[in-house]
Parts: C-alpha cells; sequence; structure tokens
C-alpha cells in the first residue's frame, strides 16, 4: 500500500471518528439547550432558513438514544450517514492492517450511490422548505436568525 493511500484511509478514519463524536460532545455540553437553543448552522443563523444539512447533529445524536424515527424527523441522511461512517471504522482500519484492500470502491465510494443519496437530500429539502413556508409566517422564520 502506497504512502498517499495509507494518508488517505487515516483521514478518513479520522473524520469518521470526528463525524460521530463531535455530536455527542456537542450534546454533553449543551443539555436541553441542544435540542431548543439557536441552530449552530451560520446560513440558518443568517436567513433563519434550514440549510439542507441542519438537523444533522440532532438526528445523529437521537441514533445514539435509540430514536430511530426522530431521528429521520431531524435529517433523514442522518441514518446512513452513521453507517457510513461505521462502515469507514470498519474496513479502512482493517485494510491498513492487512495492507491491502479488503472490499473494493464499489460500496465506500460509489459515484452512483453519492448522486443518489445527493438527489434524495434535495428533495427532502425542498420539501422541508416548501412545508415550513406554507406553516410558518415570514415573520418567525426571520426571528430564527440573529438579525431579529
Amino acid at each position: 500500500m502506497s504512502s498517499p493511500e495509507r494518508r488517505s484511509k487515516i483521514l478518513w478514519i479520522t473524520g469518521a471518528v470526528i463525524s460521530l463524536t463531535a455530536p455527542y460532545i456537542m450534546y454533553l455540553h449543551g443539555g436541553e439547550g441542544f435540542w431548543t437553543g439557536q441552530s449552530f448552522c451560520p446560513f440558518m443563523m443568517l436567513t433563519g432558513l434550514p440549510c439542507p444539512g441542519c438537523g444533522i447533529t440532532k438526528s445523529i445524536v437521537s441514533i445514539y438514544q435509540g430514536q430511530f424515527l426522530q431521528s429521520l424527523q431531524y435529517h433523514i441522511m442522518g441514518i446512513p450517514y452513521v453507517a457510513a461512517c461505521i462502515l469507514i471504522l470498519i474496513v479502512l482500519p482493517a485494510e491498513l492492517l492487512c495492507g491491502r484492500q479488503l472490499m473494493g470502491r464499489k460500496w465506500l465510494f460509489n459515484k452512483s450511490l453519492t448522486f443518489a443519496l445527493a438527489a434524495v437530500l434535495m428533495i427532502w429539502h425542498t420539501c422541508r422548505l416548501v412545508r415550513l413556508f406554507m406553516e410558518t409566517p415570514l415573520a418567525d422564520i426571520w426571528r430564527q436568525s440573529i438579525w431579529a
């Protein structure tokens, strides 16, 4: 295994570890404000509108608590995201230990799967925005921003 390939796998592993631990640390230090407080999202802070990634942190923490339906309500990609991180944490360290690829790149780095997940995310986010505009007065949306 080449040095750049080894370095790349270590970076993917590091990213997966951070992605899975950071939401829980934020939850531990946020208390009840984690669920009800101002969003960490810069886009939401500026506009009052959720970005496509808004809710992923709460979705991941809900998975840790075994609340899978609640996780889907916060963000539709929370469960696939955690599953992908777990898969990375299983496959890539094993490949580093063995010194060769154990699993083809078909599953971890599949363009078709990536485009399909991106399409689902775009459709879901569009529906979320339509629902938000139908159910929430613009003044209330604006109050979610830092300008209100």
